[in-house]
């Protein structure tokens, strides 16, 4: 019996050892991250969730201080969380599935990649990456790219690209019409041109 206590007193000391580094490797890690618990009621529907923690990173994006969350509902820290998400947060918790979901904040002025996780019955972590400088970024790109299109079509111009070591040649909509091809219809290469 003395040994069999001595092992087990030898375990727990081990999971406590690996709790801490998990919590540590929790508060450094440089994605904001929040770990979540679904609250059910009376008949076991899922109504809320509670905080029970957040790392470093999550307060930075969110502006959400963990000293003022962990521990409370999350109807109380966004009090306009619909009853829609809550179920899909649920639904998670019971399937296992990781989903992602883009979110813009309510002033606009952030996109957020949220990425939703749950290896545990009932809990979830929430890990969110803010994503408004890569969208802005492909937006100006997509206009550039659509200004460019439309100034070839202007000029009776095409554009082609050559990768020289994989021998790929990819040309505009408007160097196919130039060299008489349907845009897409046919393979481009560099002795069509």
């Amino acid at each position: 019996l003395k040994e069999q206590i001595i092992h087990l007193d030898d375990k727990n000391n081990s999971l406590k050892q690996i709790e801490e580094q998990y919590s540590q490797f929790f508060k450094t890690l440089n994605v904001a991250s929040a770990l979540h618990e679904i609250i059910r009621d009376e008949n076991n529907k899922p109504v809320d969730f509670l905080f029970l923690d957040a790392n470093p990173a999550y307060e930075t994006i969110t502006k959400l201080k963990a000293a003022n969350i962990i521990g409370k509902r999350g109807l109380e820290v966004v009090p306009d969380l619909t009853k829609k998400l809550i179920a899909a947060y649920d639904k998670l918790t019971q399937t296992g599935i990781s989903v992602s979901i883009n979110y813009m904040t309510d002033n606009f002025d952030e996109q957020w990649e949220m990425r939703i996780i749950s290896e545990k019955k009932s809990q979830f972590i929430v890990i969110i990456s803010d994503v408004s400088d890569q969208i802005k970024t492909e937006g100006k790109l997509t206009l550039t790219e659509k200004q460019l299109y439309e100034a070839q079509d202007l000029a009776q111009l095409g554009s082609w690209d050559w990768d020289i070591k994989t021998g790929a040649v990819l040309w505009s909509d408007q160097m196919y019409r130039l060299l008489g091809y349907t845009p897409g219809k046919i393979v481009p290469s560099y002795e069509l041109a």
